[in-house]
Parts: C-alpha cells; structure tokens; sequence
C-alpha cells in the first residue's frame, strides 16, 4: 500500500484512497503464493515489489484500450504472477522443512538461489499460457453462444432494463 502510495505522490503528486486500496490488495496478492516460504522481511519485499510492478501495469493499461475498470488483470494476474516468482528471488530454507528454496546462500544475492527462480518463472510461465488458451476457448463459446458485450442501445437505456427487464432502483429511492 506504502509502495503504491509513494509512486502515486512521485508520478501524479497526488495519494488516493482507491489507490491505498488497490496496493494494499496487490501487496497481498503478490504475497499470497510466498506466504510460509519468505521472512517477514521478503514478505515485505515482496509485497512492495508486486505492489510497484502492478502500479506500472495499471498504467500501461489506462493508456490502452483494454477494458478493465477494476485492474483485476493488472493486480491479481500481474501480481500472481510477480508474488510467485518473488517466491523463488526470496524463499528461504531457514523456515523449516519447505520444499522450495536452496541453502538461503547464493552468488546471486536471492535467498531462494538462482534455480529457484527459474523454477518459479517456468512455472508460472506455464499456468500463465494454459490459463490464456482455456480463457480464450471459453470466450469464443461464449460469443458464439450470446455474445461478450451488451449493444450500445441496451448500455445506453441501462444495463438493468436491458438484460434483466426492471430497475435496481426505483425513483423513490434514487
């Protein structure tokens, strides 16, 4: 959250809450896979390195033309991705009887050692390619099936009226 906080002041001199927020959750994204394999001091490593990597993502995607208002890609799928190869940069063997990381002693300056991580890239490198194939099946059979998008007519009467036929609020209440 810290992380995202201070590049948000860098780059827009401005903090957000939604901004808090969102790095407080791709904190503990990137944390999730390293969660019982990293010390509390690469936990916070981890956690400001996802939440870095997601901020640069974010952007990236705010200047394309990728429709993703929540970030969930840019958080959950790049913060994954980053957690689970920062599990291999600082997975230590120090924690007791884990089946992953080396003698916590490497050239390369990573306590998890040098294979480790190319363990952890080759990994999630794999799941990242059977996880877009089957996204992309499904999505096809889903647009041949009903389509992806709601027509411009029904987005702009409301989503409400369009596809459900009745309002989630009544003028009494709005």
């Amino acid at each position: 959250m810290l992380t995202w906080m201070l590049i948000d002041q860098i780059t827009r001199r401005e903090m957000t809450a939604l901004g808090a927020g969102t790095g407080a959750v791709a904190g503990l994204v990137g944390i999730t896979p390293a969660c019982g394999f990293v010390t509390p001091m690469g936990a916070l490593l981890v956690g400001a390195i996802t939440s870095g990597v997601c901020y640069v993502m974010a952007t990236l995607r705010a200047r394309g033309k990728v429709d993703d208002s929540l970030d969930a890609f840019a958080v959950h799928g790049v913060g994954g991705f980053t957690g689970a190869v920062l599990t291999g940069l600082f997975s230590s063997a120090s924690l007791g009887d884990a089946k992953i990381g080396g003698s916590g002693v490497s050239p390369f300056a990573v306590a998890g050692g040098i294979e480790q991580v190319v363990k952890q890239i080759m990994g999630t490198g794999i799941v990242a390619i059977y996880s877009f194939v089957m996204s992309f099946i499904l999505f096809k059979a889903l647009q041949a099936v009903m389509g992806l998008r709601a027509s411009d007519e029904v987005e702009e009467r409301g989503l409400d009226i369009g596809l459900h036929g009745e309002e989630a609020y009544s003028e009494a209440l709005a």
